[in-house]
């Protein structure tokens, strides 16, 4: 009975090799990425106090927001493009020469509107010097690497570039008016490690660079723009309310704020890395076995289930050693803020699953519908808070709008559904 436990165990994890792998080297990067964070946030925060922290953080969030217009969706769609053509070289370099020229495009028209800014909220000083936050993203390769499940080399390109931002931090911001640096120091060390990762690779596989194919790119700019559309308002779902904060100039509030929002955001990259690394598998069983991605579905969202609701637990109860550790003090809206964001992974959690069914389906359409849906929630929402909460609630922003996600998707899978029969 035993070894016959044993085996179906080692079946399993066989089966399963290519996705623990991905997923293990996902899951290195973001937590690579978190644990820094964790560790350099507190130390920024002591030198530049949080209220510039907040203005660090909201420009850093408008740069990201800036970055998946940049990415464009092929974050997703190259990954699925890289998979279906890693085997046939030509095709290969033409999809990878399709979605860097359709970045550096949109990277270019970004660059061009930056005057505009003057109008608004944000502090130009502190977008400029976030801009290497967006240049870094326009060459990011994760795409490839784990559309070929070979992510050990970019996994230690990121962690140099990483430490790489500790490192200049540590050394040069010492003083509050050295806050426009912190965005110039984490994007600068990306954009050298990803342009070094990707001239290896090219050297290494060979790969050269192919004039601009404009047919091509307009297919992948119309392919893309729901999934694009979607992913804007999934970032906007986060971070406009934190624009919303950002506009009504009280420091303490925005900054007390942006940690619950990078915690959020935390959980986020590893939703992320979980979905990069399941979805070749999940379009795999979505197209070979309808009953299959059913009970799939139901055995991954039990598991995450699992595991977000013993985290929530934990930020609940911690919450106040996790407001020392990040402000050096027991701040009474730091904590109210982290304990209402504590169940915030687990209700974004369970929607990880619904959206990958979408995404095999490629119903990038009711994607978008749901985005703008969702902009619309997010809009009101925050107008709402914003006028008739007092601050200790804000936290609770973030967990009505994730939980507004779930059914909205549900009824075009439910939907689609209905059509099949």
């Amino acid at each position: 009975m035993l070894k016959s436990g044993y085996n179906a165990l080692f079946h399993l994890i066989r089966s399963n090799l290519s996705f623990l792998q991905n997923f293990f080297h996902l899951g290195f990067i973001q937590a690579s990425n978190i644990v820094i964070q964790i560790l350099l946030f507190p130390l920024i925060i002591r030198i530049i106090g949080i209220e510039k922290f907040g203005v660090v953080m909201v420009t850093n969030s408008a740069v990201l927001l800036a970055g998946i217009f940049v990415n464009y969706g092929t974050g997703l769609s190259g990954i699925k493009d890289v998979v279906i053509h890693k085997n046939d070289k030509i095709k290969l370099l033409s999809t990878l020469s399709t979605i860097y020229y359709t970045r550096l495009i949109v990277t270019t028209l970004l660059l061009f509107l930056l005057p505009i800014l003057y109008f608004t909220h944000l502090n130009l000083v502190y977008i400029l010097f976030a801009l290497p936050i967006l240049f870094a993203e326009t060459i990011n390769p994760v795409f490839y690497f784990s559309g070929t499940e070979n992510l050990f080399i970019y996994n230690l390109m990121n962690l140099f570039a990483k430490l790489l931002t500790v490192l200049l931090i540590v050394l040069m911001i010492k003083s509050p008016d050295d806050a426009p640096l912190v965005n110039f120091y984490i994007g600068i060390s990306n954009c050298i490690f990803f342009a070094a990762i990707a001239i290896f690779t090219c050297i290494k596989k060979e790969i050269g660079v192919l004039k601009p194919n404009f047919t091509a790119i307009r297919d992948l700019l119309k392919q893309n723009f729901y999934l694009v559309g979607n992913n804007i308002s999934v970032q906007l779902q986060q971070s406009f309310f934190l624009f919303t904060i950002a506009s009504i100039n009280q420091p303490l509030i925005l900054g007390a704020y942006s940690i619950c929002d990078k915690i959020v955001w935390s959980f986020r990259l590893i939703l992320a890395a979980f979905s990069g690394a399941l979805f070749p598998k999940a379009v795999d069983i979505f197209q070979t076995n309808q009953t299959g991605w059913r009970n799939f579905k139901r055995k991954i969202n039990q598991l995450l289930a699992i595991i977000f609701t013993l985290n929530g637990i934990a930020f609940f109860i911690f919450a106040p050693l996790i407001a020392i550790l990040f402000t050096g003090k027991s701040d009474p809206i730091t904590i109210s803020f982290i304990r209402t964001i504590s169940f915030v992974p687990l209700v974004a959690s369970l929607n990880v699953l619904n959206v990958l069914e979408l995404l095999s389906r490629n119903k990038y359409r009711d994607i978008f519908t749901i985005a703008i849906a969702m902009l619309i929630i997010t809009c009101l929402l925050s107008f709402i808070f914003i006028t008739f909460f007092p601050e200790k609630y804000f936290g609770l922003y973030p967990l009505i709008i994730e939980t507004c996600a779930i059914p909205l998707y549900l009824f075009f899978i439910r939907k689609k559904h209905q059509i099949i029969n």
